[in-house]
């Protein structure tokens, strides 16, 4: 099985939300890069900055790069709906 995230954030859920939004509205940006291996376990993965749920994930974080946004194939761009962290995941 590949490296999926269970759960993407919609608008409606109460953790955070998946958007496109302006530059105005990220207050900052951290790059997650999870392993390719796929444990049966599913975790959550909470806000480096205010400790909220942000997305729930299989496998391991390989590296977290905060402050910075990479190019990675395949990202999933997730906003924590509490403190505006953007989150690229990948």
């Amino acid at each position: 099985m590949e490296n999926t995230i269970v759960k993407k954030i919609g608008s409606t859920d109460e953790f955070g939300q998946e958007v496109l939004p302006s530059r105005e509205d990220v207050k900052g940006f951290v790059t997650v890069l999870l392993s390719n291996r796929s444990p049966k376990v599913k975790k959550d993965f909470h806000c480096v900055n205010c400790g909220r749920i942000v997305f729930n994930y299989f496998s391991e974080v390989r590296i977290i790069i905060i402050d910075e946004v990479r190019e990675v194939g395949r990202p999933v761009d997730i906003l924590c709906s509490r403190c505006k962290l953007m989150y690229r995941v990948s």
